[in-house]
């Protein structure tokens, strides 16, 4: 058997502290059967999942279920909320980890209920905002909801070495070349990221993640990006950064060969 591991490359506590009168009262995001003590989101959480999985089309499940080439299938949303809690399909987005994704398979959010709308401390109302992963898992040529599910990590053939910036090259055990590219992602997203832009979003207090994965490619160029939090700004914010990266002077290795490798990078801003 293939000795494997994760590769997950974890940014030492990265905060940004920052002292503002918080607008908006929560971040959170409730459907109005959800009751009014909502302090987090695993509410709205299970009744989306629950939603995909009454909507999607059986056509479309077979196609899914047979185009995909694991036992579980992904489904990314993006979705936005007008100041009244009603969806808005064209700024959302809903795709699959299969490699069939309906053209259409944003429709079937068409129907889905009203969220309660956000409001800021002086009662008005404000847009909102979901980005969530969900999953099904393949069982007898059905899609079964897996609640509470967290994203996985691809995994991959053990590495000889690491992708070399510059500054780590001199570097020869693994551990060592990925605590230089630590410091390096550390850096350039401190160096680079808009301070400014938690002012603008007026941010409630706590901390706030920002998860994005990405791929060093067999050219040493970064791609496959993807972030993760509850404000798309925030997203935008450090997929611009790490875009801005350059190529490495060399990608990962095995057995004197070029190969990709995935990285995890979690984000912590404080708010205060």
């Amino acid at each position: 058997m293939k000795n494997r591991l994760f590769l997950i490359v974890f940014l030492s506590t990265f905060n940004f502290v920052f002292s503002q009168e918080s607008l908006f009262k929560e971040d959170v995001i409730a459907l109005k059967d959800c009751g009014q003590m909502v302090t987090n989101n695993d509410c709205f959480k299970k009744k989306m999942l629950s939603f995909i999985a009454n909507n999607i089309d059986k056509k479309i499940k077979k196609k899914l279920i047979k185009k995909s080439k694991s036992d579980t299938i992904e489904v990314y949303s993006k979705l936005f909320f007008d100041k009244s809690g009603n969806i808005i399909l064209t700024k959302s987005n809903l795709k699959t980890s299969s490699d069939y994704t309906p053209k259409k398979f944003i429709d079937i959010l068409e129907n889905f209920p009203q969220i309660i709308p956000r409001f800021d401390i002086i009662g008005n109302p404000g847009e909102s905002y979901s980005n969530e992963t969900f999953a099904f898992k393949i069982e007898e040529k059905k899609l079964i909801p897996i609640d509470n599910y967290e994203p996985q990590i691809k995994e991959f053939i053990r590495i000889d070495s690491n992708p070399i910036y510059p500054n780590c090259s001199d570097l020869i055990s693994i551990n060592e070349s990925t605590n230089c590219l630590n410091k390096i992602f550390k850096k350039e997203i401190s160096r680079k990221f808009n301070i400014n832009l938690v002012y603008q979003l007026a941010l409630s207090s706590g901390v706030k993640t920002i998860a994005v994965h990405f791929r060093i490619n067999k050219l040493g160029k970064i791609d496959n990006l993807i972030a993760r939090s509850t404000r798309i700004e925030l997203e935008d914010e450090v997929l611009r950064i790490m875009k801005s990266i350059p190529k490495a002077e060399q990608p990962a290795m095995k057995n004197g060969e070029p190969i990709d490798t995935y990285f995890l990078i979690p984000i912590n801003l404080r708010v205060e």
